[in-house]
């Protein structure tokens, strides 16, 4: 079974975690719905990111294309980070050309601008 509405929201949901790099325990959530807007069938996507320790909070939205949802997901990120995300995290935004950064034990692994558990990862749905 595949629903195009719900295929369309979790795509665009998943890339805003995926470019924030956040995992299964960072305090980040995203929703996306289907809506009718002034030029169609739109999606409409919400975001929040909080501090660890509760602090504060980042909360933006983005309507865009139900066609391509991917992009809209990828696109508020962006925004939170432009924003200050990361700071609020505690942890500096990922890389902008996507090359793992060296840890203090020489080790490469990728830039976690919020939380990710050695045991989970987020998807992209293709």
């Amino acid at each position: 079974l595949d629903d195009a509405d719900t295929r369309a929201c979790v795509t665009a949901e998943r890339a805003v975690l995926t470019a924030l790099e956040a995992g299964c325990m960072a305090p980040v959530g995203a929703l996306a719905e289907v809506v009718e807007g002034d030029s169609g069938i739109e999606l409409w996507v919400r975001a929040v990111v909080g501090a660890q320790d509760g602090s504060g909070e980042l909360r933006r939205s983005l309507v865009g294309s139900f066609d391509d949802p991917r992009s809209v997901g990828t696109r508020l990120a962006e925004i939170l980070l432009e924003d200050g995300a990361a700071d609020l995290a505690g942890h500096p935004p990922p890389p902008p050309d996507g090359i793992p950064r060296a840890v203090p034990d020489g080790i490469p692994r990728p830039v976690d601008a919020l939380v990710r558990t050695p045991s989970h990862s987020t998807e992209q749905v293709s």
